[in-house]
Parts: structure tokens; C-alpha cells; sequence
């Protein structure tokens, strides 16, 4: 709203009351990486809530040497960088529902 008010303000100088529609295309998304033993690695656009087991999901699942028990979540918080365990084979036995965090903006996951 606020950009459209500011373009018709700068207009009104050439044209007397200038219409103005401002569109986004594509809004800049956020990101998120997945390296390591899954069958495409790279970085994936963060377009809803997804969580570990869906980005890895999203990168094409595990390779067959997947340590599926010692998966990194890199997040940095700040200056810091903190490096989260996470167990998938206890997540999908339903053991420990709460690894499967929910992905944030620039999160690597990393599939030894």
C-alpha cells in the first residue's frame, strides 16, 4: 500500500490523478538446505510450514548410506550457529515426534 501511495504522490507531477496497481511477481522467498546422503541435495525454497522429515522428503529422501540416526540441523540464531541431533528412525517410530522441528529461514540439514 505503501509504495503504491508513494508512486501515485511522485506522478501527480506528470499526470493529474494517476491510477497505480503494484503487483508482486515473485515475492523473494526464504530458503532452506538439505546436503548429504539424500538423492538431490541443494537448496529448496521455504513456501509454507515444513518440517525435517518434509525437507528431506522434499530433497528426494535418503540415499541407501544414510545415516538416518545422526542427521544434523544447522541453524544459526544471531551470531550463533547451533547444530541440533536429529533421529529419524525415532521420529517415524513415533519414539520422539518433537526432532522433527519445524524448518526456519537458511536451516541446513545435513544427512551424514
Amino acid at each position: 500500500m505503501e509504495l503504491r501511495n508513494e508512486i501515485q504522490t511522485r506522478l501527480k507531477e506528470f499526470i493529474g490523478e494517476p491510477a497505480v496497481t503494484v503487483t508482486v511477481r515473485t515475492p523473494a522467498s526464504q530458503k532452506f538446505y538439505v546436503v548429504g546422503e539424500v538423492r538431490t541435495p541443494g537448496e529448496y525454497d521455504l513456501v509454507k510450514e515444513l518440517t525435517v522429515v518434509q525437507g528431506i522428503a522434499r530433497a528426494g529422501g535418503f540415499t541407501e548410506w544414510a545415516a538416518k540416526d545422526r542427521i544434523l540441523l544447522i541453524r544459526r540464531e544471531g551470531a550463533l550457529e547451533r547444530k541440533i541431533k536429529i533421529n529419524y528412525k525415532e521420529i517415524v517410530k513415533g519414539k520422539d515426534s518433537g526432532q522433527n522441528l519445524t524448518l526456519r529461514a537458511n536451516d541446513t540439514i545435513v544427512v551424514p
